[in-house]
């Protein structure tokens, strides 16, 4: 898991890294707790494509917690490509964000 580290910071890799984090929590959810801080800062990138991959992948993790900071891009109508569940989509960040926080009311 260190090694997928050196990706978060490059520009380049940094939504396939969000991308393959989630994947890696999903199946082992203990680490869910150290990567939930990395993905909510993520929300506070210059890079609209970062923010829309971290909206994603905290609703795919359901983190709860992030809940509240989730609600305030629902009117953000950037659009961006991110890497979804089957393939990368286009899709305004204000959809990403609704679809994310649905998925915190699911179990």
């Amino acid at each position: 898991m260190l090694f997928m580290r050196v990706f978060r910071k490059d520009d380049c890799s940094c939504q396939g890294y969000i991308w393959g984090m989630c994947r890696v929590c999903q199946v082992d959810r203990d680490r869910i707790h150290d990567f939930a801080p990395e993905l909510e800062a993520f929300l506070n990138s210059p890079h609209i494509c970062l923010r829309g991959q971290a909206l994603w992948a905290l609703g795919e993790l359901r983190i709860n917690e992030a809940a509240t900071r989730m609600k305030d891009f629902l009117r953000d109508e950037g659009e961006i490509w991110y890497y979804g569940n089957e393939m990368a989509e286009s899709k305004k960040i204000s959809m990403i964000a609704e679809e994310a926080l649905k998925k915190l009311a699911t179990p």
